[in-house]
Order: structure tokens, then C-alpha cells, then sequence
């Protein structure tokens, strides 16, 4: 095939000069294939002058004499050959594509192997179904493991520990340690491939988190100092270490005068949080809780000089995150990550507040129901300063009104303790009618007038929207419903509120 350089966007001139110094371009006409590890001889009519190949490491031409060659392919692929042949004055110009192709035998003793494997993993694991399909440089693992424990061995006895698979199914399994149970011929099948695993576990595989963070603060301070102003006639001495605006103590001689004043102080402080965060997701799924907000940072960003004010949010609250792995009926692996974050005024830089953080990140192994505590805190803190005169500060008497004296002590206890639960979903007609919240209405106008009372719940102390006696409200939710119901058409005007 013949064909000419010139192109519409090359010079009419340019394109004139390119075609006179090329003759012609040929282009393969044919193909020719040939498998992987076998070679093919090709004899010609006419002596054979030269052979050029566009990728040797496809196809390797070996000339074995001087009207045969012989086509060796060696991987898989596509190459364009040239061969030259006749006279030397006039050569004859032969091109054609090699395709080099999977080789029929090595396709077919693997499938033998991988159906061999898959023979051998059936009856290592009798309790599970397993399909091995190869594709291309892949190995697809289909079936239905008997739980997720047996899946991960199985998918790890495929990958003999490599770093991860692929995972498309129901439940995805991870990466672990695989012993070379099997020969090394049947193993060295899938070694090289990429492990995609299909495989399904049945049964109950949802996961329930239940968080608790437990955190205790105590701190005590005890402060004392005193101010004066002794005048004695034109002669002025005081201190102001106290800081106090007004004297407590007073008196005037003639013309001598002198104010004093004493602060003694006992701070105690208490603070208790406690977060109880829960969550569901599927075995193997990663899940994430967050309950909180977020305030505002200003920040000041320069360019060239020149700078601008900028606003960035950061949150805080409850935060977690969870990935269960059901290995057993009843055993559980969690990697979990919960995180609990809350304001400081203490700590405020320019009217911005600190953060306090409580987080860990920790990979665990429990049995349903079981109770394990995760983290925990303990810490105890002291500290102590005085402010005095140089001097007379320092004289026993005289230096309790000449200085000032602060001591603190501060205790923190922190605890993060997990449980696991496999739950399933429940039928409409056993979910509770009553939800927190639903209790509360609005107060009549003698509740709300007379009583004091913002909630129309009259005779029953509410610390939450969580009420005291929910347990009879569960056993007879109908009657409690109904006087929600009757209490919503009692104060709600309109289709939706107050919109008519």
C-alpha cells in the first residue's frame, strides 16, 4: 500500500518537497499469528535480503537460511515485520503484523490447575461453595463462604499475604496471614494475579457500636493577698496586690490615715460529660456518627503584600468511626475511632475558643455483648505561685499583707469503654410507637400562666425529652399515643402549624 506525506495543514511547497524525496510507504498488508512459546517457519520463494522487526520482545525473527525464517513469539501482543527479498537491486518489500497469542496448551493446563485448586480449597473448606474464574492476569473467587472467618482464610490462601484484594460482593475481606497449606505447584496458579473477591457470607452481618466517653474534672483553688495605704503625713506607702477596688478595713488618726483590704478566696470547680454515641453498619463497611457544630476562626491570608481576612470553620463534638469485621458467629473485630470534642473558654485566644479533644484510634477483637474499655485517663495536677515585695515580703508577719499566694489542684478520670451487638432489622409492627420527645406538648395556658411550666407535662420531673416512667409508656403505648394525638389537634391550627 502506497501512500503520500502531503496533508492540508504542511505548505502545498513543503509537502511538493516531502513527496519527491519519498518514494512510497507501505503499510502491513496481511496479518500472521502465532502462539506464545511456539514459533512458526516461513519459506519463500526468493532469497531473502533483510528482516526488521518494530518490537523484538513480541517477536524474535531467527533467519535459518537464505529463502527460511522462522517467527518465534515470545509475549503476547502485536508487531509489524519487514522483510526484504529478490534481487538487491530491485528488492521485493514484504510487510505484515505478527500477533502473538496466548499460548492453547498453557491456557488449558491453567485452567486444569485452577480447576485443581478449586478442588482442593472445596474440600479444605467442605462448609463453603467456591468458583475460581481466571480472566486475564485476574482471579475472580465467586461463591458463598460459610462465614466471614472462613472467607478470609480462603482469599488468603489465594493471595499467600499479599497486601490487599479487591473485594465486590456483600462483605469485603481484608488483608491476613496465609500458611502454605496447599503444594506450591497449585498456589503459584494464582500467584502474579490480582484477587477479586465475590464471595458472599450469609447470615446476620450487621454491626451495632455502642460508645460510651466518661469524663470527670475536679479542680480547687485557694487564693489570698491584701492591699493597703498607710499616709502618714506626707508620706504615702501602699500595695495593690490584691486588686481589689474598695477597702474593707479603714481608719483615720488626725491626719494620718490608712486603708486596708484582705482577699481570701476557695474556688471549686466540677464538670462531668458523658457521651453515649451508637451506630450501625454491615460487616466489613466502614461507618461514621457525628454530632456536634462547628465556630468560626478568622485567618489572615497574604499575597504579594498584600493580606485578607478570611473565615474558617472547625468542629467540634462526637465523631466516630468504625469498621466491624464479624469473624465468628459471635466474635467481632473492630477498628474503631471515636473522637470527643468540646469547647474551652479557658483556653480562648482573641475571643476564639480552644478545643478540648478526646479521641483514640485502636483495633480490637470482642465477642457480642462483651464490655471493653479502650481508653482510659488518669490525671492529677498541682500548682502554686506568689507575687511579694522583695524584702518585707518575706518577714513572717508582715509578709502575708505584702504578697499573694495562689494554689490549685485540678483531677481529670477519662474512660471509653465499647460493646459490639449483631443486630438485624425488625417488622414494622414490632417498632415502638413512642419516641423521645413525643410526651412533650405544649403547655395549656393554667400550666403555662399559673404553673410556670414550659412542657405540658404536668406531675413528672423531666431532666431530657427521656422521661421517668418509659417502660408503662412502651407496655401501653396506644393510651400515650392517643393523648399525643389528641394533644397535636388540641394546639396545632392549619394544615402544618400556624399556616393558615
Amino acid at each position: 500500500m502506497t501512500t503520500s506525506l502531503a496533508s492540508a495543514q504542511i505548505p502545498d511547497t513543503e509537502a511538493a518537497r516531502i513527496n519527491n524525496a519519498i518514494s512510497r510507504i507501505t503499510d502491513p498488508q496481511s496479518e500472521l499469528s502465532v502462539e506464545k512459546g511456539h514459533s512458526r517457519i516461513l519459506t519463500f520463494r526468493t532469497p531473502l535480503l533483510r528482516v526488521s522487526v518494530a518490537d523484538p520482545s513480541i517477536a524474535e525473527p531467527v533467519l535459518l537460511g537464505q529463502q527460511e525464517i522462522e517467527l518465534i513469539g515470545k509475549s503476547e501482543g502485536s508487531t509489524s515485520v519487514a522483510i526484504w527479498m529478490g534481487d538487491k537491486q530491485a528488492p521485493e518489500l514484504l510487510s505484515f503484523v505478527a500477533n502473538v497469542l496466548p499460548s492453547k496448551h498453557l491456557q488449558t493446563e491453567r485452567e486444569a490447575q485452577i480447576r485443581k485448586l478449586e478442588s482442593q480449597i472445596s474440600l479444605m473448606f467442605p462448609n463453603s461453595t467456591i468458583r475460581l474464574f481466571p480472566i486475564a492476569d485476574k482471579l475472580i473467587v465467586k461463591g458463598q463462604a460459610h462465614d466471614v472467618e472462613e472467607a478470609t482464610q480462603i482469599i488468603s490462601i489465594l493471595r499467600r499475604g499479599q497486601a490487599q484484594s479487591i473485594g465486590n460482593g456483600t462483605n469485603v475481606v481484608t488483608s491476613g496471614q496465609a500458611a502454605d497449606v496447599l503444594p506450591d505447584d497449585l498456589l503459584n496458579v494464582a500467584e502474579g494475579m490480582i484477587v477479586i473477591n465475590l464471595l458472599r457470607v450469609p447470615g446476620a452481618t450487621q454491626v451495632m457500636l455502642k460508645v460510651r466517653i466518661a469524663e470527670l474534672k475536679r479542680s480547687a483553688a485557694r487564693k489570698m493577698a491584701a492591699d493597703f495605704d498607710v499616709k502618714v503625713g506626707d508620706f504615702l506607702f501602699g500595695s495593690s496586690l490584691a486588686g481589689a477596688a474598695n477597702a474593707i478595713v479603714s481608719g483615720t488618726f488626725g491626719a494620718d490615715s490608712f486603708e486596708v483590704v484582705l482577699e481570701a478566696l476557695e474556688q471549686y470547680k466540677v464538670a462531668k460529660i458523658l457521651a453515649q454515641p451508637t451506630l450501625v453498619t454491615m460487616s466489613g463497611q466502614t461507618a461514621t456518627f457525628i454530632s456536634g457544630g462547628e465556630f468560626a476562626v478568622p485567618t489572615v491570608v497574604g499575597i504579594s503584600g498584600a493580606s485578607a481576612a478570611t473565615t474558617d470553620f472547625r468542629g467540634y463534638g462526637t465523631l466516630l468511626n468504625f469498621t466491624p469485621t464479624v469473624l465468628d458467629k459471635d466474635r467481632i473485630r473492630l477498628q474503631v475511632n471515636p473522637q470527643f470534642s468540646t469547647l474551652n473558654q479557658a483556653t480562648s485566644v482573641n475571643g476564639i475558643f480552644g478545643v478540648d479533644t478526646r479521641s483514640a484510634s485502636t483495633t480490637v477483637e470482642l465477642r457480642e455483648g462483651q464490655v471493653l474499655a479502650i481508653a482510659g485517663l488518669t490525671q492529677q495536677q498541682q500548682a502554686g505561685d506568689t507575687t511579694r515585695l522583695p524584702g518585707l515580703g518575706n518577714w513572717p508577719a508582715v509578709g502575708t499583707l505584702l504578697s499573694r499566694r495562689n494554689v490549685t489542684s485540678a483531677e481529670t478520670e477519662l474512660l471509653v469503654v465499647i460493646s459490639p451487638e449483631i443486630v438485624q432489622a425488625i417488622d414494622a409492627d414490632d417498632a415502638p410507637v413512642l419516641f423521645p420527645g413525643m410526651e412533650v406538648t405544649e403547655p395549656t395556658d393554667t400550666e403555662f400562666y399559673l404553673r410556670n411550666r414550659i412542657e405540658g407535662r404536668p406531675g413528672h420531673h423531666h431532666r431530657s425529652t427521656v422521661w421517668d416512667n418509659y417502660r408503662d409508656e412502651l407496655i401501653h403505648p396506644k393510651l400515650y399515643f392517643n393523648s399525643y394525638e389528641r394533644s397535636a389537634r388540641f394546639f396545632m391550627s392549619g394544615d402544618v402549624g400556624f399556616s393558615k
